[in-house]
């Protein structure tokens, strides 16, 4: 029995945000149907955007957010198409979108239309800037509305320099799974009520709140980027290896520095009055950090992890991407999973956060091609097959795979 096993999902979302938090409810047994145009959505082919395969037969982008979905073709711009996405939502529990107001508006989609309609519906909303506004019909995309007026590349990077590159799609997923944590609340205070409610956030939202520790600082810092070479805390930083391995530091307990010194071979350290207490180490932050980095500097990456791991000095190695396909940590969590797709090819792809012991390992079924479940979703509402072929010939619907995958 699944965690939301009978609860049904109307998934109206294009790109990663919207379709990482179905996704999610998806993996927790929800009954998600995936509504798109004729030809598919445009994040069937963004993948190229990086080089990624975007063919029906492997299209790992797309598999992430929207694996364990049923996927239905349907031109809701026609009557007859919207009238089908009306009966599918008068049937669910949840609908999920994250189209622009403007577009739901048109459709006559909004929360009021629907809440009107159908009262008992949980509606989850999800945009670049909130609904409230200035921007808040303005479109909203991850590297603008997350990492940039999010403030959180205003934090990364040396100060004086160029903006880093953010890391493609985290703020739609971080924001993503925020949403799917409101629509449980809403569904948990329907059982209450009855009534459902208008869920709400923004990539915005989700990136203030992200950075939440950073904007309680208030406005008393004018800059919050930090020069590594002159960190708020050297004992919190990052640092490379004679072999060229970055690793980074974090002794958050003063009583573990006495401990680093003598891991380090330099207990003369420990001793010394410009480190000899905490507040110390901060004032000379830039003095000890060019002392750690002689030292780091001198050793290899295997030595660095004998001494710290012998010590209990919690540290991490810089991890590539590559790297953390890799890493068996990430697989014997099932945070990653290898999937075999159609074409042979088998990758690592992530799976939402958070595990469930009576639950077990989650099943994974492969995203739906481009109309893969409209037949049988719409047999599922009373449709016969004439009709059906019927609504095809005329464009309201499409049962094919002719798209991209």
């Amino acid at each position: 029995m699944g965690l939301l096993e009978g609860v049904k999902v109307i998934d109206f979302t294009t790109y990663i945000a919207g379709s990482s938090c179905s996704r999610i409810l998806a993996d927790w047994k929800a009954d998600v149907i995936k509504i798109e145009p004729l030809r598919g959505e445009l994040f069937r082919i963004w993948g190229r955007t990086l080089g990624a395969p975007i063919e029906p037969d492997e299209n790992p982008m797309f598999e992430v957010g929207n694996a364990n979905k049923k996927g239905i073709a349907l031109n809701v711009k026609s009557e007859e198409g919207l009238h089908i996405l009306h009966e599918l939502i008068s049937n669910a529990d949840v609908f999920v979108s994250n189209y622009r107001i403007q577009a739901l508006e048109n459709l006559h989609l909004t929360y009021e239309e629907l809440h009107g309609k159908y009262p008992g519906l949980v509606y989850a909303f999800l945009n670049g800037y909130g609904a409230d506004g200035g921007l808040s019909r303005h479109p909203g995309f991850d590297v603008i509305s997350f990492w940039a007026r999010g403030g959180i590349l205003g934090y990364l990077g040396e100060p004086n320099a160029s903006p880093v590159s953010s890391l493609p799609a985290g703020g739609d997923m971080i924001t993503g799974s925020y949403l799917a944590g409101g629509i449980l609340a809403a569904l948990y205070g329907r059982r209450r009520t009855g009534l459902g409610e208008k869920v709400e956030t923004s990539l915005y939202n989700g990136a203030i709140w992200s950075a939440g520790l950073h904007c309680a600082l208030g406005n008393d810092l004018e800059d919050l980027k930090k020069s590594r070479a002159k960190p708020d805390s050297p004992l919190e930083n990052s640092y490379c290896s004679a072999d060229g391995v970055w690793f980074v530091l974090s002794v958050a307990d003063f009583e573990a520095w006495p401990v680093l010194c003598r891991a380090i071979g330099l207990e003369e350290l420990s001793g010394d009055e410009r480190f000899a207490t905490y507040e110390a180490i901060l004032h000379n932050s830039e003095v000890l950090t060019s002392v750690l980095d002689r030292v780091f500097g001198g050793m290899d990456a295997e030595a660095i992890h004998e001494r710290l791991r012998g010590a209990g000095i919690e540290y991490a190695p810089v991890f590539s991407a590559h790297e953390v396909n890799a890493d068996g940590q990430a697989f014997d969590n099932d945070y990653l999973r290898y999937v075999t797709m159609p074409n042979g090819n088998t990758v690592p792809l992530p799976t939402p956060p958070c595990n469930f012991a009576r639950e077990g390992r989650l099943a994974w079924e492969r995203a739906p091609h481009v109309g893969r479940d409209t037949e049988s979703v719409l047999r599922g509402l009373g449709y016969g097959g004439d009709e059906i072929q019927n609504l095809c010939e005329r464009g309201v619907i499409s049962c094919g795979t002719d798209g991209p995958a």
